[in-house]
């Protein structure tokens, strides 16, 4: 996680969205649904970084459809 990292990240709506967004950043996308940006899921053996993650909630006119779940740059490492 310590090395996950944006650069020159801009989205549209959110203007002080910089390029080191606190982990777990939720924001709404009207028209699409849920962006997380640093999204971080850890238990006790597991943990996963999902930089930017889509979790389609609404109806929209890219037709995607509802409860499509769109990650890009996944780590994962567990124990065992």
């Amino acid at each position: 996680d310590t090395g996950s990292m944006f650069v020159d990240l801009h989205v549209t709506g959110f203007p002080n969205i910089g390029d080191d967004p606190p982990p777990n950043t939720r924001l709404h996308i009207v028209g699409l649904g849920t962006l997380w940006l640093h999204r971080v899921i850890q238990t006790s053996n597991n943990i996963e970084v999902r930089m930017i993650e889509v979790i389609v909630t609404e109806a929209n006119s890219f037709g995607i459809p509802i409860g499509t779940d769109i990650q890009v740059a996944v780590a994962e490492a567990s124990v065992h």
